[in-house]
């Protein structure tokens, strides 16, 4: 066989696109994910191959900074159509292997389920009932989105981030499930609950390409009290403002590349996150479970006072609102169920559920929201 190169383009030229191909041999290609923003290794990587020959071939795609391959291996999206994962019988070490025939003509490859802001556009074509604002202009000066779906009164308000890590994308279609839920919602939530939603803390990252984890000099979710990037001091203040309704705040992210569980990172300060996890443990219906037994607690795992300008330290520390925490979801299995786009999202259910009945135990007992 000829040099690879002639029978395959490989590229990342379009938004969320992260590798850096070094080297076309006859029958693989060695490629690399794009840390240039990042002070440490990290996984993510996202990048198209363009079939250019009419005689099926397989290419072995050989990463050069370590194994970047979670617990279902790569995820592809055949001639855009719809994404899947090839599992972990592709993967050898540090590279997979993908056959490719004459009706594959092109074929995105990455380490999960992109989300980027064209799918965020799509879901809110969806949902009228969402409005969208913005919240602040990024660095880039793309805009950085502020979804509010308002209650009948306004009693509470509920704010939810993602993305302060740019490549953890599994956390917005659990977004999505959560908004949709609760547009859906005939209860409390309609009633008393107005919901805040940021779904890209680091626009500029994710439509990128970015890692977001360890971006030099810190990360967005390292920003709380020095506030280098704008999203994060205009979260803070759009809090501020809502501060006698404030009832919950919960930002979403994924773990590492290696994690398949569903777990909250605690924080020193507890508030009521053992009401809100109990009820998500009670109310969950969905295939994606959340057993309770993976949580970490503070003090474990690096889970530790070098934490203190996280999202969620800051709004409880420095906002004085207890109920602010951290929820981790993986990029691709959770205890064994492979993750997709609609059970990412019914999930997202079950948290509202949790949600709602979270806000009602607040709602029977006082008008008035305890604080720190």
């Amino acid at each position: 066989m000829s040099n690879l190169s002639q029978h395959l383009r490989i590229h990342a030229g379009f938004p969320g696109g992260n590798i850096i191909v070094e080297e076309y041999f006859a029958d693989a290609v060695k490629v690399r994910q794009d840390l240039s923003m990042c002070s440490s290794w990290w996984f993510w990587w996202y990048f198209e191959a363009e079939n250019l020959s009419d005689q099926p071939f397989t290419v072995r795609f050989v990463f050069t900074e370590g194994a970047p391959f979670g617990t279902a291996g790569p995820c592809a999206n055949i001639n855009n159509t719809h994404w899947h994962w090839l599992g972990r019988e592709c993967v050898e070490n540090n590279t997979f292997e993908f056959k490719f025939t004459p009706e594959i003509k092109s074929c995105r490859f990455a380490f999960a389920i992109p989300y980027l802001v064209p799918d965020l556009d799509s879901f809110l074509r969806d949902h009228p009932d969402i409005t969208r604002s913005v919240l602040t202009k990024s660095s880039e000066s793309r805009p950085v989105d502020l979804l509010h779906i308002p209650s009948k009164n306004g009693q509470f308000a509920v704010f939810l981030s993602t993305r302060h890590h740019a490549s953890e994308s599994i956390a917005n279609f659990v977004l999505e499930g959560l908004l949709d839920c609760r547009c859906q919602n005939q209860g409390i939530l309609q009633d008393c609950v107005d919901f805040f939603a940021v779904p890209f803390m680091d626009v500029d990252g994710a439509e990128n390409g970015d890692q977001g984890k360890n971006r030099t000099p810190h990360d967005f979710n390292q920003d709380y009290g020095k506030f280098i990037y704008r999203s994060t001091a205009a979260y803070c203040e759009l809090i501020r403002r809502n501060h006698a309704r404030f009832l919950l705040s919960l930002d979403l992210h994924c773990p590492s590349h290696n994690q398949s569980t569903i777990f909250w990172v605690e924080s020193p300060i507890r508030g009521d996150l053992d009401l809100l996890r109990s009820a998500l443990y009670e109310t969950q219906h969905g295939q994606l479970r959340y057993d309770g037994k993976n949580d970490i607690s503070f003090g474990i795992e690096g889970n530790n006072d070098s934490d203190n300008n996280s999202c969620a330290r800051y709004i409880q520390s420095e906002l004085k609102q207890k109920n602010a925490f951290t929820l981790e979801i993986p990029y691709a299995e959770a205890h064994g169920i492979r993750i997709n786009e609609n059970r990412a999202r019914l999930f997202g259910h079950d948290l509202c559920h949790a949600i709602e009945h979270f806000a009602s135990v607040y709602n029977k007992t006082s008008t008035n929201i305890p604080h720190n």
